[in-house]
């Protein structure tokens, strides 16, 4: 599979003292409608599935447009909807409308120095479904609903979207690295991430052994290419 990109430039990014070092990132800038987006030929697996992501905000949200970190559909405008977003409170929530899935976290990302790790995994023919930052599993919601075993709206054959919805607006506004999708298993963010033990910091780590299904993929974000690799 392949995305068609949208892009502006580079970041830089790397955890120095541990032995994986993240040394690319990609840059989303909102003023620019700055996006990836792809539309599997084939459905995956609706039920279960992976999202892991480190970003960096450039910019909060301004009280009048989420941004949109990885999803399919337009919450805004009433269409089935699936993925994460930032909302007006610059909180993160994992939304799949389908499934009745609404996980509305009460922590706010407004630290725009800081790198956030972000892995949402969802199991809905178990009813699980699990929210990590930074390697903590997020425990605390305003709305936390569903799933129900049915097939979800993200792996469907409609376009996904990095960085926005399939309107024209929830542009999310900074940088992204290392992005997963793990299509067919749910997976918790000790796959992709890791505590240094010199300084305590979740970092990530070289993710191995991870079979990434039908419509999975990583995003490295190497100079020649920000695509697959």
């Amino acid at each position: 599979m392949s995305f068609s990109d949208k892009v502006l430039g580079f970041g830089a990014f790397a955890n120095r003292g541990t032995p994986f070092e993240i040394n690319q990132s990609l840059m989303f800038n909102d003023n620019d409608s700055a996006y990836l987006s792809r539309t599997p030929s084939s459905a995956g697996n609706r039920k279960t599935w992976t999202f892991s992501a480190w970003i960096k905000r450039s910019n909060l949200t301004s009280g009048s447009t989420y941004q949109q970190i990885f999803g399919t559909g337009n919450f805004h405008t009433g269409t089935s909807f699936g993925g994460l977003y930032i909302d007006l409170n610059d909180c993160l929530i994992a939304f799949d409308s389908p499934m009745g899935l609404a996980r509305y976290s009460s922590m706010r990302l407004r630290d725009t120095a800081a790198w956030y790790h972000i892995v949402f995994a969802v199991d809905a023919a178990n009813t699980a479904a699990h929210m990590y930052v930074n390697g903590v599993e997020v425990t605390s919601f305003s709305s936390n609903t569903g799933p129900n075993n049915v097939d979800g709206r993200v792996n469907n054959t409609t376009e996904h979207f990095l960085g926005k919805n399939d309107g024209t607006d929830s542009y999310f506004d900074g940088y992204m690295s290392e992005v997963h999708f793990v299509d067919g298993a749910k997976l918790a963010a000790s796959a992709f991430g890791e505590t240094n033990s010199a300084t305590g910091q979740w970092v990530p780590k070289e993710v191995k052994s991870v079979t990434y299904g039908t419509n999975g993929f990583y995003l490295k974000f190497v100079d020649s290419y920000p695509g697959l690799v």
